[in-house]
């Protein structure tokens, strides 16, 4: 007797625990239905704010370039060091590589 009354209330215990794992799930189940529309607003939301971000990101990265590279172009003097330093800069380069063929070549008539 005290055997079946414990195997009943394990019963009663197991079924009452089912039914209570199950209400909740159904509740969080509509409760996420009815807030649906508040999480697809809060989505829109973050949406516009993230693109409007950005868009303000890239207007003021613009905006600082376009003012230096203006900048740059009015002032004569870099403009004229610029183009003296990169004149200067081909120049080397050029001529390191002539003169590498031509102590080449002397080298190679001296040895050969």
């Amino acid at each position: 007797m005290k055997r079946q009354t414990a195997e009943y209330e394990a019963k009663l215990r197991k079924d009452t625990e089912m039914a209570r794992v199950q209400a909740e799930m159904e509740g969080k189940a509509d409760q996420e239905r009815k807030n649906w529309d508040l999480h697809m607003q809060r989505s829109a939301m973050e949406a516009r704010e993230l693109r409007t971000t950005v868009l303000q990101s890239v207007k003021e990265a613009g905006s600082m370039i376009g003012t230096g590279v203006n900048s740059f172009l009015e002032d004569k003097q870099k403009l004229g060091t610029t183009v003296g330093v990169f004149t200067l800069l081909a120049v080397g380069i050029y001529g390191a590589r002539v003169s590498t063929g031509v102590l080449g070549r002397f080298v190679e008539a001296r040895l050969g």
